[in-house]
């Protein structure tokens, strides 16, 4: 005896001792190792429904031995005992234009038969029909397939997930089999219509999300080209700032150069001065009303909070800006901040040099030098350097200094 083989449907560890060794049988008789007989009921497991040690059998499969014990009937051989053997079984067959495929067990037999049920269903287009009907207590051998397939509740436990779509009816009831598989029919229906409907909501899904992802892309570049506008609008702005401070910078050098010019002339007549109260003192020098006074407030352009050293005038392009006192024209100049200027000087009063500059003209009809009667037309309105439109930008000087203008006229 040996532990070498292992026994279907038998514990593995069971001893080789423990089983009964069979070694002879004769008709439908087997005889074991101790020489008791048995009548072979079972047919050897159904494999030998035709009894044991018959001459006949013998003879014939000694005599085909002698040609050939085997072939193999795989495409492109055949052989005749083979066909001849179909033919019988199609002969005795419900289905005589049947055809036959040979295995070598109950179990291949049983696997093969389920793969060729699928497969029709397959190569016909039913590609949801896979159901396969069992019956309880039904035994089809120790094929995975099989297995699935068993009615034996015992034979499908411990082998973890079998083959799907195998279900149960009582091995007695055919109408509940019929039933079954046409409410699984139905179910396959639903689920082929579900299925659809889902490929039709995944298509519309994936649709969107084509559609927002070429959204986000244009929004992605748009985001991108307006930062790079605002950022070339930056680098311009701050070019034009640099520009326009270096324009201050100018401006008020030049301013300080005039103001040094305004004090040395102070100096220069000390001995003459009027007396007189600053308000009324000069004549306004449009008729326009004011728009703007003077002190701090936003720069109409730059909107930056600064000092507004005058007072503006809103007047029309063009109009007369005459000479708010009789003085003597001190500076004459274009400025990129205030424009075309002028600078009146009205002297001395109350001990303390008094100047009057007109700023943002069209024009002036006086030099640098000329004597100015109170009064007289000076220039005309205009809108040059830093304006927003046509005005007068009126600002008086007191020792150099800017003073609101208002409390002198």
């Amino acid at each position: 005896m040996t532990d070498a083989l292992l026994h279907p449907f038998s514990p593995p560890a069971m001893p080789e001792g423990d089983f009964i060794e069979i070694v002879r049988g004769e008709g439908s008789l087997v005889f074991d190792s101790d020489g008791r007989e048995y009548v072979d009921a079972m047919a050897n497991l159904w494999l030998c429904q035709v009894g044991h040690g018959r001459t006949e059998i013998i003879d014939a499969v000694t005599a085909q031995m002698h040609r050939m014990e085997a072939y193999n009937t795989f495409a492109p051989f055949t052989n005749g005992l083979a066909s001849r053997v179909a033919e019988m079984i199609a002969e005795r067959s419900p289905h005589p234009d049947g055809r036959v495929f040979l295995g070598c067990s109950g179990s291949e037999a049983v696997d093969t038969a389920l793969k060729i049920a699928r497969q029709v269903q397959q190569r016909r287009g039913h590609t949801g029909r896979q159901v396969i009907v069992k019956r309880t207590n039904g035994y089809h051998g120790t094929n995975f397939g099989g297995t699935s397939a068993q009615g034996i509740a015992p034979n499908r436990e411990g082998w973890g997930d079998l083959v799907p779509h195998f279900v149960e009816v009582p091995h007695d009831d055919l109408e509940a089999a019929e039933l079954l598989l046409q409410t699984r029919e139905t179910e396959v229906q639903t689920a082929k219509q579900d299925v659809a409907s889902d490929r039709r909501k995944a298509a519309q899904h994936l649709e969107k999300i084509r559609r927002l992802t070429a959204q986000a892309v244009a929004v992605r570049d748009e985001v991108r080209e307006l930062a790079t506008t605002r950022a070339e609008v930056r680098r311009k702005a701050f070019a034009v700032k640099m520009k326009d401070q270096k324009a201050l910078n100018r401006l008020k050098r030049q301013e300080a150069r005039i103001k040094q010019r305004i004090l040395a002339a102070a100096r220069a007549s000390r001995g003459s001065s009027v007396s007189a109260q600053p308000s009324g003192f000069l004549q306004r020098p449009v008729a326009g009303p004011v728009t703007s006074s003077f002190g701090y407030r936003t720069h109409p352009i730059y909107k930056y909070w600064g000092m507004h050293d005058g007072t503006d005038f809103g007047v029309a392009c063009r109009e007369p800006l005459r000479a708010s006192g009789t003085g003597t024209v001190i500076a004459k100049y274009y400025s990129e901040v205030y424009g075309n200027r002028l600078y009146l000087s009205l002297g001395r009063v109350n001990g303390k040099s008094l100047t009057v500059v007109y700023n943002h003209a069209y024009g002036y009809r006086y030099d640098v030098g000329d004597r100015v009667a109170r009064g007289a037309v000076v220039g005309t309105v205009g809108s040059t350097g830093w304006s927003t439109g046509c005005h007068l930008h009126f600002t008086v000087l007191v020792a150099g200094k800017a003073v609101d203008p208002m409390n002198w006229l």
